[in-house]
């Protein structure tokens, strides 16, 4: 790394080693043109690329939404009209994506093989710094919005993907409340102003416009560059200047954030949102108390807040919170600090709230906060706060998305505003340290005096439903572009009509070979053939089932005790559901607020889930209650008393307790549903005809959902029958005779966990016997084909279906997951999102034979169900040269690579073993999908029709579209 000193076109500015990410981190300045660039060396093979540029806008058309989408259609050495789409197809990656943030555009990628990491990083420099936006119009019409008329006879209309995603965003109440937040707090810079775009405003965008803003702020000295992990810097480093950097000249560009000037007093918002006809326009409003909190240079404040954030409103029973709710103000209260601008803000939200409220609101928000800095946060509070934020911080557990990735979302965090000091935010060893040394003293209490009590510059913001405002939207929108049709010209109108056929014509029309041939792509002999390895090893001790899979965890144990609930009747299984949402948050011989701190003071979390699987060999339904704990290897004894006391000792009798948790969680599962409708849809559908399903729609659909309703509307008339149910359930559920572990860590942890775990099990239950059971108990499968009516502007439709018959018992082999592949991004791809202008669609098949189609933010309904029944064809008609099947065999094989953390390994190894998967069959898979044919996945095409032809359907989305296709419809319903 010495060598990056000896780079004569780069300037180095910082060089330190970073103890939290174990890399040497520098931070460079390209000299020609200012360009900034971090480097995190270190030994992770999987390595992240991001490129981003400071964007701030001026207006609410949403076009740097719309440039993020658009240079990914093309460029100068790849003028493919997708290659995003293609290194989708064909690419080993394990994150490629783009994003728009308020103030910034970032494109990120990241890969485990150099060949592919490096392909990923030429094609989106080129994509960025090289696009087509100014050859064409067609892809800002296709990407952001435009005029849409089939014949003279049409309606007028707007499409558009970024136009129709935004229309989802913007039937969320989720998607809507932060933005309204920012424009209270912010009503003189860039924060004013929808970065995504408003719906309503994105149509005033022109293309000149469109183009100006990209010449503008697309320039190499307003981006910021992020390498990661174990690759050639230098080389890399070299090729970027070469290609690209070296080629611009400096430009001052004026992208800086501007500084709002605090507030004198505070100011107040009030607008309005959606709700469906069924929803009630009373106890419906949100009220949110926003405070701007410094500026984002300052790490240590920001870290401050969060554990402040932790013990005011997330802890449960928390003081904030706690008043709030006792006050009856909002079912639904959290705090929300939004640290991705430069002046974060901290809010205080209540929803399912009054506007009357509002003075009731702030008053008890202003008497609580006196009371704690009179009286002294809880330091346990604090503590635990810090302790839960440090775990998470070390433990760098992101999902699936790379660790490397986030890290520098992070540094991006404050390096936008603060150029000398990009790692401030990513060194928090000091900040903890330094954190937990205040917190015995008066710091904390003298930041909510400054930030929270005496701070002037905040606003209240109040957003009070209203029923029909979809539809009044919709008529006044029909309304404009009627007449604007009206006063067109035929001359215009046959213009019009010769554009929306121009642009279909240019989404139909296939890149030529040649173009396709210039995106790089990697051999099948580039792959292994080998998946990756199964790692569990099976135990049993005294009568109980071990699964131990050694992972190097960092000194951190993962435990799953795990319940099988097969033989519950039937009526239980949604009270099983309900116990995720109870067990931990509700008093055992303590308090349940005591409680939590001390699961946040000594372990890194506690969980309780349901797990359902289906044995692909003996086809039996596993249904289970799974605890999961992660802990330092020490606390493993606390891991386990804590466990145990939440099992044995909750009390579910408190009904204020329970009905507060029930009417959050109401509102909690309104928002998942509305923000993935596709999920919803699919999962209910999907229900009709599957035991498996059935059941877990039961505990995770909107059967779920209307079971929380119907407890909240019969809690005090059945309030003893719902809590004896409750005490039976986990009396029935948390059994000694079927009970087993898995577990990640090191050997000599995991052999204290076994001698830890027979004393757990000897305090449960003895067996307990029933006279029918969900295996032997009759579900009743019935095809319904729903529509749910929402407030929303977009649909989520899904189509389902199975093709699993006796004589198609072992018809699944891995070619159906290259068609899985084919189908998302090539057919549906095409057909919904480009065509369509919808934001995203999706296909996926299982071991079982379940199929489904799924769209997402969907401007349309028949529309998309014609493109699901054209599938057929499609496959039975299927070609591709060579090199196209092999984009798609790589493509797949990226989907079955995807990295995981040791918490999901362990959660696959858990799978796996209830799945009946070994890695024999895993082998076969693969090679099955490396030797895909074009005949292949012709001979799949009856096996789709079948599923197809079952035709169950769900939809959830908006009223005028479901009315317009209610034949399509059994039963059309409203979400409530």
């Amino acid at each position: 790394m010495d060598r990056i000193n000896e780079l004569e076109n780069y300037q180095v500015i910082i060089n330190k080693h970073i103890e939290e990410m174990n890399s040497e981190a520098w931070l460079l300045k390209h000299k020609k043109t200012g360009a900034r660039i971090v480097l995190l060396s270190n030994d992770d093979d999987n390595k992240v690329f991001n490129i981003g540029f400071r964007t701030p806008v001026s207006d609410d058309t949403g076009v740097p939404h719309i440039i993020e989408h658009t240079v990914l259609c093309g460029s100068e050495k790849y003028p493919v009209k997708d290659p995003f789409m293609e290194l989708v197809k064909g690419s080993l990656n394990t994150f490629l994506n783009a994003m728009t943030y308020p103030d910034k555009t970032v494109y990120p990628v990241a890969s485990y093989n150099d060949r592919d990491f490096n392909n990923l990083m030429e094609v989106y420099a080129d994509a960025v710094f090289k696009p087509n936006i100014d050859k064409d119009s067609k892809v800002f019409m296709q990407e952001g919005w435009h005029y849409e008329l089939e014949d003279k006879d049409s309606e007028l209309i707007y499409n558009g993907i970024v136009y129709n995603e935004m229309k989802g965003v913007f039937s969320s109440l989720d998607g809507i409340v932060p933005r309204v937040i920012l424009k209270s707090v912010f009503p003189d810079n860039g924060y004013n102003f929808e970065s995504g775009g408003d719906p309503e405003s994105i149509p005033d965008l022109t293309y000149e416009n469109y183009l100006k803003f990209y010449k503008k702020y697309y320039h190499p000295s307003n981006s910021y560059i992020y390498l990661y992990g174990d690759m050639d810097m230098v080389e890399r480093l070299e090729w970027l200047d070469k290609e690209y950097l070296s080629k611009y000249d400096y430009l001052e560009v004026d992208s800086k954030i501007k500084f709002q000037n605090p507030f004198t007093e505070m100011r107040e918002v009030k607008t309005e949102y959606a709700i469906a006809d069924s929803e009630s326009e009373k106890d419906n409003t949100v009220l949110a108390a926003n405070y701007v909190i410094g500026d984002n240079t300052d790490a240590e404040l920001a870290t401050a807040f969060q554990v402040l954030e932790y013990a005011l409103m997330d802890m449960p029973g928390a003081p904030l919170k706690q008043a709030l709710i006792d006050a009856n103000i909002g079912k639904d209260v959290s705090g929300y600090y939004e640290d991705g601008v430069y002046q974060p803000v901290y809010s205080i939200i209540a929803k399912y709230a009054n506007e009357s409220d509002k003075e009731k609101f702030l008053n008890v928000i202003k008497d609580t906060l006196e009371k704690l800095v009179r009286n002294g946060i809880d330091k346990q509070s604090l503590l635990a706060g810090l302790n839960s934020l440090e775990f998470t911080t070390r433990e760098a557990d992101f999902g699936r998305i790379p660790k490397g990735l986030m890290w520098g979302l992070d540094i991006m965090t404050g390096w936008l505003y603060n150029d000398e000091n990009p790692f401030a935010h990513v060194e928090t060893n000091a900040i903890f340290k330094k954190l937990r040394e205040k917190i015995n003293t008066d710091y904390f209490e003298k930041l909510l005096e400054k930030y929270l009590l005496n701070n002037t510059h905040c606003s209240m913001v109040v957003m009070n439903p209203k029923r029909g405002l979809t539809e009044e939207k919709e008529k006044q929108l029909a309304k404009k572009l009627a007449d604007k049709k009206n006063v067109m010209s035929e001359e215009e109108i046959e213009e019009l009509i010769n554009r929306t056929k121009e642009l279909k014509k240019y989404q139909e029309t296939p890149s030529p070979a040649e173009e396709l041939k210039k995106i790089p792509l990697l051999k099948i002999s580039d792959i292994s053939t080998e998946p990756r390895p199964l790692i569990s090893e099976e135990f049993e001790k005294d009568g109980i089932k071990l699964l131990y899979n050694e992972i190097f965890t960092n000194g951190i144990g993962y435990l799953d005790i795990v319940f099988n609930c097969a033989d519950l009747p039937l009526k239980y299984i949604p009270y099983v559901g309900l116990l995720k949402y109870l067990l931990a948050f509700m008093d055992t011989d303590r308090s349940y607020t005591e409680l939590n701190k001390d699961i946040d003071l000594n372990l890194g979390g506690l969980a309780f889930n349901t797990g359902l699987y289906v044995n692909d060999k003996t086809d039996e339904i596993i249904f289970n209650m799974e605890v999961h704990a992660k802990y330092m290897y020490d606390n493993l004894q606390k891991a386990i008393a804590l466990t145990k006391e939440i099992i044995l000792e909750t009390k579910f009798d408190d009904v204020k307790r329970l009905k507060e948790i029930l009417e959050e969680l109401k509102s909690r599962l309104n928002k998942s549903i509305m923000r993935s409708g596709d999920s919803a849809a699919r999962l209910r559908a999907m229900s009709y005809y599957s035991e498996p399903y059935y059941i877990r729609e039961m505990v995770a659909g909107i059967s779920f959902y209307k079971f929380v309703e119907e407890l909240i509307e019969n809690l005090e008339p059945k309030k003893d029958e719902i809590i004896n149910t409750l005490k039976e359930t986990v009396d029935f559920v948390f059994r000694k005779d079927h009970m087993m572990i898995n577990y990640a860590g090191s050997r000599e942890s995991f052999e204290k966990l076994e001698e830890e775990i027979i004393s757990f099990r000897n305090d449960l239950k003895k067996e307990r016997k029933f006279k029918s059971h969900f295996n032997g108990e009759k579900i009743k499968l019935e095809k319904k084909n729903e529509a749910f009516i929402t407030s929303g502007q977009v649909q989520y439709v899904a189509r389902v279906g199975s093709y699993n018959g006796s004589e198609e018992k072992q018809a699944f082999d891995g070619s159906f997951l290259v068609l899985a592949n084919i189908l998302r991004s090539e057919y549906l791809w095409n057909n919904v999102r480009v065509l369509g202008g919808a934001y995203g669609c999706n296909y996926s098949v299982g071991r079982s034979g379940s199929q489904f189609f799924t769209s997402y933010r969907d401007p349309n309904l028949e529309k998309t169900n014609e493109v699901y029944d054209g599938t057929y064809e499609y496959i039975k008609n299927f070609t591709a040269d060579e090199r196209e099947l092999r984009k798609y065999i790589i493509g797949t094989i990226s989907g079955m690579d995807t990295p995981l953390n040791a918490s999901d390994r362990s959660s696959r190894e858990l799978s796996n073993y209830y799945g009946g998967i070994d890695y024999e069959m895993l082998k076969k898979e693969r090679l099955q999908v490396l030797n895909t044919s074009q005949e292949d996945i012709r001979k799949l095409a009856p096996l789709v029709k079948k599923a197809l032809d079952e035709n169950y359907l769900c939809v959830v989305g908006g009223k005028s579209a479901i009315q317009n296709a209610k034949h399509l419809f059994i039963e059309t319903k409203e979400l409530g």
